[in-house]
């Protein structure tokens, strides 16, 4: 049979037919055709990203900021060598301290649980048996002379190993009552995670044999007063003592003992300029007025 391939007439009942068929297909076809031009057309036009909030706290409220504090404290810890940090052994005085240096870094954590004379011996037993297991020990203790006491027991305990680091007394104060803890209390569970990864990170070791500073220093400093001198003046040296032992986070010293906790902790002289200036404390001033500065309260 041969078939016939030439179109059809307009005219031809079959062509009809074929248009009748046709035609559904065709509109069918326009319509995606239009649909398919909208949507690229909408697509490429530029609508502002509208972020969903991440909190569920009202922007530029406090529980907002202090969330958004969170949020930067997290992203900056997930930044450090994670690895440096885990290998870390950081020795605290109690169970809040520890809690504290776990939300700034990762480390281990030691804690001396006040440990009393007749238990020091098994204290450091136990804190050798751990640091041997640890790339380096960072020793974080309040800002007090109980702290300042236990330096000297870990000193003894891990001798040459043991970094310390130090928070100012302003960083470790409580600002107002918390559970036990009462408005002007001082211990490191106090202070930010900022504020003590940053003292971790500036951790020293301690040199028993060093001499960078001596006892006319504190004379010109105004830190000390001679023998014989007004009274005045002395209660002066007492006072400028205490707040720079308070900014370098030693707790509360005399004379022998600063003048001990700058030479063996590696603290240097722009240290203690530095400190003074923030006292805003003229040496020349402090020893002819003999007052106090307290602004670093």
């Amino acid at each position: 049979m041969h078939l016939c391939t030439s179109p059809l007439l307009p005219s031809s009942p079959l062509c009809g037919a074929q248009r009748a068929y046709k035609a559904p297909l065709l509109s069918v076809t326009a319509a995606y055709a239009a649909s398919t031009a909208h949507g690229v057309a909408a697509s490429q036009r530029h609508v502002p990203s509208q972020r969903k909030p991440t909190s569920l706290a009202a922007l530029g409220t406090p529980l907002h900021d202090k969330q958004q504090r969170r949020n930067k404290t997290a992203s900056v810890t997930t930044r450090l060598d994670s690895k440096a940090w885990l290998e870390t052994l950081v020795v605290v005085e109690g169970l809040s301290d520890q809690c504290a240096v776990r939300k700034a870094v990762p480390a281990q954590v030691f804690v001396l649980h006040g440990a009393s004379k007749s238990s020091v011996a098994a204290t450091a037993q136990l804190l050798k048996t751990q640091a041997d297991s640890c790339s380096r020990v960072i020793a974080l203790l309040d800002p007090d002379v109980a702290g300042r006491q236990s330096r000297t027991v870990i000193d003894a305990c891990l001798p040459g190993k043991c970094l310390h680091a130090f928070l100012p007394t302003w960083q470790a104060t409580a600002a107002e009552n918390i559970r036990s803890k009462l408005a002007g209390d001082v211990g490191v569970e106090h202070a930010g995670p900022l504020q003590i990864r940053q003292a971790l990170i500036d951790a020293r070791p301690s040199c028993p044999g060093r001499k960078e500073f001596a006892r006319a220093d504190l004379v010109t400093w105004g830190l000390l007063a001679e023998m014989g001198t007004d009274t005045s003046l002395q209660a002066g040296c007492v006072q400028r003592r205490a707040a720079l032992s308070a900014a370098l986070g030693l707790g509360n010293c005399d004379g022998k003992q600063l003048l001990r906790q700058l030479n063996i902790y590696g603290f240097s002289r722009q240290h203690v300029v530095t400190a003074l200036a923030s006292l805003n404390l003229s040496c020349a001033a402090a020893l002819a007025i003999g007052t106090l500065s307290t602004a670093w309260q």
